[in-house]
């Protein structure tokens, strides 16, 4: 068993559950964002009950409600659930047909255009393996149902009122780009291509794999010139407090048994990664100090 499933399920977890939901039930609200990357077909029923569980027990928001909860005009008690996924997978696609819409759930969708464009099998799974898992999988290994998003799946989950985010064109990690030109062409050029392929506005932007070792200030300056909100992978909740360039985010499993996913909906694990969510919220200070 994962240490973290341990910790959930023990005296520390439950102390920490404790602190989470005492800091949560304030008159200003808790604001949990949740990742989710590809879910393989056959794992739909798990979504798909993760789902109805957040709704029936907490409530989902919609991503155009963000920007009135970081202006504290939208108040609330307790915790509220906003919805992303990352990476532009068909599998999104299909489950905001299948599962989201019926339901009337609004989430965001991030995606780097140069998955959508990939010609071929071969040049999917190459950037499947390379850029989306960093090499930590074999070309071999991706699975036939691994595919991307057309731009005929984008253009429908507009229509269904969701929401298209920029995630930079190849998934590269910002902090190992030297070249100035090439940092700023996967930022901003990433936007600039959804919103003339869409004909819409790309206003929000996510880190590629989102750790605070693939953020910096100079990542932050360039998205502040192109975006109005930025999104990590850095655990947490937000507030009216939070910085629209410093969103934190919880990334999520289908497989995460539940009382985990219920230990990450209420912030159990806020405290335990509240040193990077500072650190993150110290380098967006630093970027946004400079004109």
């Amino acid at each position: 068993m994962k240490i973290r499933y341990l910790i959930a399920n023990s005296i520390l977890g439950r102390l920490l559950l404790n602190i989470a939901k005492r800091r949560n039930n304030n008159d200003k609200g808790a604001l949990k964002i949740l990742i989710y990357h590809d879910i393989p077909y056959e794992e739909f029923d798990k979504f798909e009950a993760q789902i109805k569980y957040i709704d029936r027990h907490y409530g989902f928001i919609r991503p155009d409600d963000l920007k009135d909860i970081l202006a504290g005009k939208m108040k609330y008690t307790g915790t509220k659930v906003l919805l992303t996924f990352d990476d532009g997978f068909k599998s999104n696609a299909l489950i905001a047909d299948k599962i989201l819409e019926p339901l009337g759930i609004k989430a965001i969708f991030f995606i780097p255009p140069g998955f959508i464009n990939a010609k071929n099998r071969d040049e999917q799974k190459t950037f499947i393996a390379k850029d989306l898992y960093d090499n930590c999988f074999d070309f071999e290994e991706i699975s036939d149902d691994m595919e991307p998003m057309c731009w005929q799946d984008l253009e429908r989950l507009l229509d269904q009122g969701h929401t298209i985010g920029a995630h930079t064109i190849n998934h590269r990690r910002l902090t190992e780009i030297e070249n100035e030109d090439e940092l700023r062409h996967e930022i901003i050029e990433s936007g600039d291509i959804l919103q003339k392929k869409l004909g819409i506005d790309i206003e929000h932007f996510s880190y590629p794999f989102g750790n605070i070792e693939s953020i910096d200030p100079r990542a932050i300056g360039i998205v502040r010139e192109r975006y109005k909100y930025c999104y990590s992978g850095i655990r947490g909740n937000n507030s009216i407090n939070t910085n629209p360039y410093a969103i934190l985010r919880d990334p999520v499993s289908v497989d995460d048994p539940s009382t985990y996913f219920r230990f990450i909906v209420e912030d159990g694990l806020g405290l335990m990664y509240g040193k990077r969510a500072l650190l993150l919220a110290s380098l967006t200070s630093d970027a946004l100090s400079f004109p």
